[in-house]
């Protein structure tokens, strides 16, 4: 019996610093996908910005001119999405390297995603499929919020205060 309770003991014990090594480690990639932003030059940072704002702005839109049944304007509206407002556009070769190195593999392909989730928008709008319109306008959403809360805490702290509701529940 005491050798059993010595195993079970050391097994808890193995088990609690498992999880406290793999909470330090989820905490500091967040700490680093923060400070990873941070580290951009002023004039990226300021780009990455205005991009964000303009989707936001457009993900405003698109759910307008969803309820208005205006598959015309999402189409548009995704179609910029997809090819982004500001950062293609406006980056330069030595700009576009430094957001590559500097921010995270997971933002990157988030990003990719969100900007194939707008083209498929955009088609289903073009189709006339507007029930897939109402899918793709959800996925976008989720996109943004699957980002944010991973990528921008220090920008949007509600998802950690979400987050450590969440886990309070049964």
């Amino acid at each position: 019996l005491q050798t059993k309770i010595i195993i079970i003991r050391t097994l808890s014990m193995r088990v609690f610093v498992c999880a406290l090594l793999f909470t330090a480690a989820l905490v500091s990639c967040v700490a680093r996908a923060n400070n990873q932003v941070q580290q951009l030059s002023p004039k990226v940072k300021s780009l990455l910005l205005q991009e964000m704002n303009a989707l936001d702005a457009g993900t405003k839109e698109l759910l307008s001119a969803y309820v208005r049944g205006d598959l015309k304007s999402i189409s548009q509206i995704a179609k910029k999405m997809e090819q982004s407002y500001i950062l293609k556009q406006s980056l330069t070769k030595q700009q576009k390297q430094e957001l590559a190195s500097i921010l995270p593999e997971g933002f990157r392909h988030q990003d990719k995603g969100f900007h194939k989730r707008a083209a498929m928008l955009s088609h289903v709008a073009d189709e006339g499929h507007s029930e897939l319109v109402g899918f793709y306008i959800s996925k976008i959403t989720e996109s943004c919020v699957s980002c944010h809360s991973q990528n921008a805490k220090l920008r949007f702290p509600h998802f950690a205060e979400l987050k450590a509701h969440s886990s309070h529940h049964h």
